[in-house]
């Protein structure tokens, strides 16, 4: 023990929120290809799929770096290592195990078991005098960083940085402050929405919207395809601000074409053509929809404008 030393409290508490952060911006992802700007909500849900992503996942991720580096990377940060309570060696698989799910005994009496830390001799939480561990670290761990330890406190402070602005995004997506990318159906678009369609004239009053995709990351109606029971209008502001509007009514469309292919991440890309009843190619654009919903929608679209033609 003449050239290392047992990690406090503190420096444990923000090597955790480090890798809280980390773990986070490596689920958060997962659950909002899932599910959408519900995600929020939904990753509470009980399922299989839930099941693996919050609990499965984190303790093989978790249970590699202990094997693999002796610590998770907050802990790299301050360069802590995981060892065994009398050997200072690494701690058995068996021991990383107990130590893992002990880690609900630490925290089940609001958190005691964590806060032994700050008092222990040995700077201990409950789950490490469970699994016979300690935490240590150099004692000149804090006097002497090199190059790869600022990398590594620089990483960290981005990976906050950038924690908290997808936290931000995913509020505003939950809140319905922003699109989330995919297609809305009337039902699923906000009032204010429509509303400010109809108020700018994007919107007719005596149109029925059917499906509306926004094509701006932060706004509803910077720029937009609009689907109606008479036709496809699309919109999109200038530079000066200034709305410029495609409008093409069913009834003047000679052929409409629809085609759908899946990309990545859950996401079908859904080509339209239109062509007038001259045949002549008028406007084309790209809409994107979960995986599952292009066969519908088409089908939808296309026998809307077969009827409005046959009318």
């Amino acid at each position: 023990m003449d050239d290392v030393q047992y990690v406090g409290f503190w420096a444990r508490f923000w090597a955790t929120m480090v890798d809280i952060v980390l773990l986070l911006m490596l689920i958060y992802p997962l659950f909002y290809l899932l599910y959408g700007s519900a995600f929020l909500e939904r990753s509470c849900e009980f399922s299989l799929v839930n099941s693996v992503i919050n609990f499965i996942l984190p303790f093989l991720a978790v249970m590699f770096l202990w094997k693999s580096k002796g610590a998770t990377p907050g802990k790299m940060l301050i360069k802590a290592t995981i060892v065994d309570e009398k050997t200072l060696q690494s701690p058995s698989t068996k021991q990383l195990f107990i130590r893992y799910w002990a880690y609900l005994l630490s925290a089940l009496p609001l958190m005691l078991g964590y806060f032994w830390a700050g008092w222990d001799k040995k700077k201990q939480t409950w789950h490490d005098k469970l699994a016979h561990t300690v935490v240590i670290q150099p004692k000149k761990a804090y006097k002497k960083k090199s190059v790869g330890s600022y990398v590594a406190i620089g990483f960290g402070i981005f990976a906050i940085v950038l924690f908290s602005a997808l936290m931000v995004i995913g509020f505003m997506l939950q809140s319905e402050v922003i699109p989330d990318g995919d297609l809305y159906t009337k039902d699923k678009l906000p009032q204010s929405v429509l509303r400010e369609l109809r108020n700018k004239n994007l919107l007719h009053e005596d149109e029925n919207l059917t499906y509306y995709q926004p094509e701006s990351l932060f706004s509803y109606v910077d720029s937009a395809t609009v689907f109606t029971q008479k036709g496809i209008r699309y919109f999109e502001s200038d530079e000066q601000a200034e709305v410029i509007v495609w409008d093409f009514p069913f009834e003047e469309i000679g052929q409409l074409k629809l085609e759908s292919e899946s990309i990545a991440l859950g996401i079908e890309l859904v080509t339209m053509k239109i062509y007038d009843n001259d045949g002549m190619f008028e406007f084309a654009n790209a809409l994107s929809l979960r995986s599952g919903q292009a066969e519908a929608f088409m089908k939808d679209v296309q026998r809307t404008w077969e009827k409005n033609k046959r009318n």
